[in-house]
């Protein structure tokens, strides 16, 4: 496994899982206000293209096409299907 591709690729995972579920949390907090609602579905969207971005330098890490980093649509299950993939840059 490429450890410069796969810390790259956990720099986005992270934060990017983080902004995606958080938001999405606050999001059924808030309630009605059109402003804060749009602002942390916004903040949801950005959180998704970073988890895509680190699971495309993950992906790569573990010998697989960066198409696989669009499992990141599926937030936490596309993480945890990454994972569970065996590494095929393995000798």
């Amino acid at each position: 496994m490429n450890t410069e591709q796969k810390s790259k690729g956990m720099a986005f995972i992270i934060p990017g899982l983080l902004l995606e579920i958080g938001c999405l949390y606050a999001r059924r907090i808030a309630g009605e206000p059109q402003l804060i609602a749009m602002s942390l579905m916004i903040g949801s969207l950005v959180g998704l293209i970073l988890l895509i971005v680190g699971l495309r330098q993950f992906a790569k890490s573990k010998g697989y096409s960066d198409a696989y980093g669009f499992l990141g649509l599926l937030s936490l299950l596309g993480v945890l299907i990454m994972a569970a993939l065996p590494d095929k840059t393995k000798a």
